[in-house]
């Protein structure tokens, strides 16, 4: 019995549930562990984004399985303010990519000067399991981000982010009190001297967030 629940196979019924809205999904997400439903989530997003001539790197799937967590549960957990915006270590080294590898999900590869993950042989029953727990839809709300630039990326979740820490806090959400999150965070602060965290860019950057979330 835990077996098939660990693996998906069945799914927990609770009786409080919301078609279509996040407690359905929740309630699906709860009939496995978290480090496999990350394999899966990486390995849809690898199968989407990804190819063996473009292999999609980790950096790439990082920011859009923040943005789809932050689409989907509204709060990405795990995530940490790192150098290149919010980045879970967690999926690189507790177990999901290494799951999604084993189980053939994914495989590693390179092309030129490319590096990153392609699919594996048995992607179809790591995509079964997303279509099970997500839906079809969340994948495409994805593709609007098949074209942004890895920088716009980490722009955009990195502003995302701030903007959860000022409504924590009760604050505005502004330019500046975006900057005042970022400059507070040793890892962040250097963002400030690029020209993509602009004051422009974080002014359009919070715009978006606002039409992808509806929260800001």
């Amino acid at each position: 019995m835990m077996q098939e629940l660990l693996t998906g196979r069945i799914r927990l019924v609770q009786g409080d549930k919301a078609i279509g809205g996040r407690k359905e999904r929740e309630s699906a997400n709860a009939s496995h562990n978290w480090a496999f439903n990350e394999a899966v989530v990486i390995s849809a997003l690898v199968n989407k984004f990804g190819s063996k001539i473009y292999p999609l790197g980790r950096m790439r799937y990082t920011k859009l399985s923040y943005l789809m967590h932050r689409h989907v549960e509204n709060k990405p957990e795990g995530y940490l303010k790192k150098a290149a915006g919010p980045y879970n270590p967690a999926n690189r080294y507790k177990g999901p990519e290494t799951i999604a590898q084993k189980r053939g999900y994914i495989e590693i590869a390179r092309s030129e000067n490319f590096s990153g993950f392609a699919s594996g042989r048995n992607i179809d029953q790591s995509l079964a399991y997303f279509n099970q727990w997500y839906g079809q839809e969340v994948l495409e709300w994805l593709e609007q981000f098949r074209y942004e630039k890895n920088e716009k990326l980490e722009l955009l979740a990195t502003v995302d982010m701030a903007i959860q820490d000022l409504q924590i806090a009760g604050r505005e959400v502004t330019v500046e009190a975006v900057k005042d999150v970022l400059f507070a965070h040793e890892e962040w602060r250097p963002k400030l001297m690029r020209q993509i965290f602009s004051d422009s860019h974080i002014e359009q950057a919070i715009a978006r967030c606002k039409a992808l979330f509806d929260e800001v």
